[in-house]
């Protein structure tokens, strides 16, 4: 066996090694979560324009997708967070412009300011952006 002070370089060299992987698959899994919840608000938005009385379907397509989703999902697939995905999908229409930088947030937290007129989304490490409310 090797003194302990090449020991040491060899364990470290493995711990390094394993939290490398652990930071990839962080920011993997990161990258598909916002673009499923991208097209989760898509797929949401795109149900409402083909309903009859938009405002009124589309309470009731939340509601109800929130429903089946928490049965199959938990609780992170409720009404409130339906309604976030939409308007995160409402606030970044066009896929290729939610870059690869929103992926390394770990959340978006939107918050109501601004008398109910905007929504604001936080970014995380990115700051505060105010979008026009169409929740």
């Amino acid at each position: 066996m090797t003194n302990s002070m090449e020991n040491n370089g060899f364990i470290d060299d493995i711990r390094t090694l394993i939290n490398e992987a652990r930071k990839q698959v962080v920011h993997t899994v990161n990258t598909v979560m916002v673009a499923t919840y991208w097209e989760i608000g898509r797929r949401i938005v795109e149900e409402e324009q083909n309903g009859n009385d938009r405002a009124e379907y589309g309470k009731y397509l939340i509601k109800n997708l929130a429903e089946a989703l928490t049965v199959d999902f938990g609780k992170g697939f409720g009404e409130t967070n339906l309604k976030y995905f939409r308007q995160f999908y409402l606030t970044f229409p066009i896929r290729h412009a939610v870059r690869d930088e929103l992926s390394e947030c770990l959340f978006i937290e939107p918050q109501i300011c601004d008398s109910q007129r905007h929504k604001c989304l936080n970014l995380s490490k990115y700051g505060t952006q105010c979008v026009p409310n169409h929740a």
